[in-house]
């Protein structure tokens, strides 16, 4: 507890958003000593001391507006019987009270990204919450393996954050970026809620495969792996063509991976013209820095992964205009 209250005295967030399994040794003194300094939202787990924990979970369903962002979530694990349980019908009741949201918090993890969960029926519950709810983000828990897992569910992301005395990792979401730390060093950095993504053009084409391949060309050329797909999504009305592009950076600082993907479609009212948009991610491999400036580094690794997608759209922009 007590690297937490530093974390948060050192960062001074306006509100704390925790899956569960604070742990049977927590008491209601600690969670006054975090209130004091934040806003808590927190559903509870599995390994609880109850009687503390409930007086400061979200209810079910309920649905809170936090340091800007609608939240939202669900206690417990989908399960009968024990007092950690969530019963499959009152989950299924909980989840229909709940709207538009950008974040879901919840103990029970879906079956994705989590091989070992496929099949489970608790998991797959889950993932049908996911589904009907489409958050921007989910906030999962129970899972361990590291300090973080990360998923994209093409309509919205699952992060997963072991905040354990073992690894003591933690998010912090900025605007639409949230950057992962370890122990105060930057593991991960994503622009996690960019559902309407950073750069849009509109450009003349015949087909979305057209503009596909010039996407895909120039990402070549630029050395990046790529990868293009049919997808459906929650936000837009048809199918579109999706192109990846990955790349390694390695620099003195440290050896990231950067995303560039882009999305294209046929615009409803000229069906001559496609609309091109572009977001990315970033993932750190390896920091080499013994005292890093988490903020200054990733200022400087995100000033790269836009300098990618600005090339990409502007070759883009120039082939078909």
């Amino acid at each position: 507890m007590r690297w937490l209250l530093h974390v948060l005295d050192g960062l001074g967030p306006d509100v704390l958003v925790s899956a569960g399994d604070w742990g049977e040794a927590v008491t209601v003194d600690d969670f006054f000593q975090i209130a004091s300094r934040v806003r808590l939202v927190t559903v509870y787990g599995n390994h609880e001391n109850f009687p503390a924990v409930r007086s400061f979970v979200l209810r079910d369903g309920e649905v809170v507006e936090a340091g800007g962002f609608r939240i939202a979530g669900v206690n417990g694990l989908v399960c009968g019987g024990a007092e950690h349980c969530t019963p499959p019908g009152r989950f299924r009741r909980a989840v229909s009270r709940i709207g538009s949201v950008d974040l879901f918090v919840s103990h029970q993890p879906p079956s994705a990204p989590y091989p070992e969960l496929e099949g489970d029926e608790a998991a797959e519950l889950m993932t049908w919450a996911l589904e009907k709810i489409r958050p921007r983000l989910h906030l999962g828990g129970h899972m361990t393996g590291g300090c973080f897992t990360y998923h994209d569910f093409g309509w919205g992301k699952h992060l997963r954050v072991d905040t354990s005395a073992r690894h003591r990792c933690y998010a912090v979401l900025e605007g639409r970026t949230v950057t992962v730390y370890q122990r105060g060093v930057n593991r991960f950095i994503s622009r996690i809620l960019d559902t309407i993504m950073k750069f849009w053009i509109e450009v003349a084409c015949s087909s979305v495969e057209e503009v596909a391949d010039v996407i895909a060309r120039a990402l070549e050329s630029k050395g990046c792996t790529v990868n293009v797909r049919w997808e459906q999504s929650f936000h837009f009305p048809q199918e579109y063509v999706r192109v990846d592009g990955v790349e390694v950076i390695d620099e003195p600082f440290g050896k990231f991976e950067i995303m560039a993907y882009f999305t294209v479609k046929k615009t409803l009212k000229k069906p001559d013209r496609c609309e091109v948009k572009a977001g990315y991610l970033v993932k750190v491999l390896e920091d080499r820095l013994n005292n890093p400036d988490s903020f200054a580094v990733s200022a400087a690794i995100k000033g790269m992964a836009e300098g990618l997608v600005n090339a990409v759209m502007r070759e883009v922009f120039f082939s078909l205009t």
